[in-house]
């Protein structure tokens, strides 16, 4: 709620969010009601759309690290491929609905699509859910492009030192140097450790557990149980929706409206 924009979380916390530096970094923080599932947030990002009148947004995964592209010919940073995207887009005016890049780590939302297929299903509130909406928009036939702005890393650990991040004063301008090659191979490793954990892909979030005693705090083993719990039956109810488990509806013959009712996939 408030108790972050207050300060009156400390940093162990897991949380905690420092509106103050956030801030000064030009980061305009929108405060969530309450906690939100990701299905929940999704929604919450196309209504605050529709509030603005925006017919497009960027959204992107809170644990990735994204790097330039410093090995291109011709260089352009993140920013300016992303956008160059969107430019495209635009233009092509093509029935368009998601651009990926690394899959929906970075994506670009057409709002029109996602109201066309009525948002993302909030009883699917985690894994699964993905799949669902990303496959009702394909049956209503809005596109999914995979597109690239430069590197995005899915990361469950944290960079040792922050400055290697930024080049030394009076280098700006130099390119693919011993510097990003040494972040990129950080990066490279810390993704790989992620993916490959014995405790899942999601083994990071419990790490956290300070905050004891501080407004509306949560036992962090204790919620990440009650995610668990909720990845579980989303996907449990994501089979009862479509009669089948799996992402790929289309391929086995589901087309936009049969969800919730007797179909049965088509598998040889």
């Amino acid at each position: 709620m408030d108790s972050n924009l207050r300060g009156l979380l400390t940093a162990k916390n897991p949380w905690y969010l420092n509106h103050t530096r956030l801030t000064q970094l030009g980061v305009s923080v929108k405060r969530t009601p309450t906690l939100l599932s990701f299905a929940q947030l999704q929604n919450f990002f196309i209504n605050y759309a529709i509030e603005q009148d925006w017919g497009y947004f960027f959204w992107s995964h809170m644990d990735v690290v994204v790097l330039s592209d410093e090995l291109l010919p011709e260089y352009k940073s993140v920013y300016e491929r992303a956008v160059e995207v969107l430019a495209n887009t635009l233009e092509e005016r093509r029935h368009w609905g998601l651009k990926l890049f690394a899959y929906d780590w970075l994506t670009l939302v057409n709002v029109e699509a996602m109201k066309d297929v009525g948002g993302w299903d909030t009883q699917i509130p985690f894994y699964m859910t993905d799949c669902d909406v990303y496959a009702r928009m394909a049956m209503r036939n809005w596109t999914q492009d995979p597109v690239s702005a430069g590197f995005i890393y899915d990361v469950g650990s944290h960079l040792k030192d922050l400055a290697i991040l930024y080049p030394e004063e009076g280098h700006e301008s130099e390119l693919n140097t011993t510097r990003f090659n040494n972040l990129k191979k950080e990066l490279e490793a810390m993704m790989k450790e992620k993916q490959s954990n014995n405790g899942g892909r999601n083994y990071w979030q419990a790490r956290q557990d300070g905050g004891q005693g501080e407004p509306f705090w949560r036992n962090p083993k204790g919620f990440e149980r009650g995610i668990n719990f909720w990845i579980d039956k989303g996907r449990e109810l994501f089979r009862l929706k479509w009669n089948y488990g799996d992402c790929d509806l289309i391929a086995k013959g589901y087309g936009y409206g049969d969800d919730w009712t007797d179909k049965k996939p088509n598998i040889p």
